[in-house]
């Protein structure tokens, strides 16, 4: 049985907190790419978010897209600032074909 898993990744500002070596973003990113590594045979999707939710990738086998994805996140990609996990939340139950595209 494969499993659909989403990762929804908060992109705000806060993210370059250095709380945690070298900072909260590139925590994300690394647990992203382990997510990745331990369920090679699952389809993944991409979502972010801070004041709004965007979403990067619908579900897909293609983990090197994945990475890719997560390589180029960057606070400075979304406009509207905020850390609203609410709003991925929402974006992804309204979002009903993100597993068919």
């Amino acid at each position: 049985m494969s499993l659909n898993v989403v990762i929804a990744t908060d992109i705000s500002k806060s993210m370059l907190a250095q709380d945690v070596e070298p900072n909260r973003l590139e925590r994300a990113r690394l647990f992203s790419r382990r997510l990745l590594r331990e369920l090679p045979g699952d389809r993944f999707g991409l979502v972010v978010f801070a004041g709004r939710a965007y979403i990067l990738s619908p579900l897909t086998v293609d983990h090197s897209a994945i990475e890719l994805y997560l390589d180029a996140l960057d606070p400075n990609m979304v406009s509207q600032g905020g850390s609203s996990l609410a709003a991925a939340v929402t974006r992804l139950l309204g979002d009903r074909d993100l597993a068919t595209r």
